[in-house]
């Protein structure tokens, strides 16, 4: 992994830990995306933090004005990355984005694997990049769900996964949470 990229994880975790707040995940309602607010909503019952979640078909002016009125701290999982000019019109304060999304611009509070030379449509997914922030926690139970939010985002196409997805998958398979075994890849019904 790009040093700088696991560098700038654990610092965004930093922060996480130091919220007092309570906390909102929002995320994307595929796989991906549910997997992800499942492993953000695991980290913080860890932290003894109260957390709500909800799962959206997307992020935009409309979803946004339902959530900003919140008194929570929003965390974007799995979106936000590329809908960072509307969350900074709106009235939302020190949001933080989990993504893998390509980004419009860079935020201090993201964290998203295009910053670092990484392409999130095969190497990593949003599910993988909340790992590696839960990781960064010490946290790493839920390896096996970044796999499954990699899979359902398609990113073992070719056949196997690799890159950032294959630190992922040695941590399950290590911790006991997976096993490994080629098989006919069917898609569709």
């Amino acid at each position: 992994m790009n040093p700088k990229l696991w560098s700038d994880v654990c610092d965004l975790a930093d922060k996480l830990r130091e919220e007092e707040d309570d906390v909102l995940v929002v995320s994307h309602h595929d796989a991906d995306g549910i997997t992800a607010c499942a492993i953000l909503v695991d980290l913080l019952l860890s932290m003894e933090k109260k957390v709500e979640f909800k799962i959206l078909k997307q992020l935009d002016r409309e979803t946004i004005k339902k959530i900003e009125d919140t008194k929570k701290k929003v965390i974007f999982s799995d979106m936000g990355s590329g809908q960072l000019s509307l969350l900074h019109k709106s009235k939302l304060e020190g949001f933080y984005i989990v993504d893998h999304h390509p980004p419009e611009d860079k935020y201090e509070r993201q964290i998203n694997p295009h910053f670092y030379g990484y392409d999130g449509g095969k190497d990593v997914s949003g599910a993988g990049m909340a790992y590696f922030l839960a990781k960064a926690l010490k946290r790493m139970n839920m390896a096996h769900m970044a796999i499954v939010g990699a899979v359902g985002d398609m990113q073992d196409s070719t056949g196997k996964l690799h890159s950032l997805n294959r630190i992922i998958l040695d941590d399950a398979q290590q911790q006991g949470l997976i096993r490994v075994d080629n098989d006919l890849r069917m898609f569709g019904r």
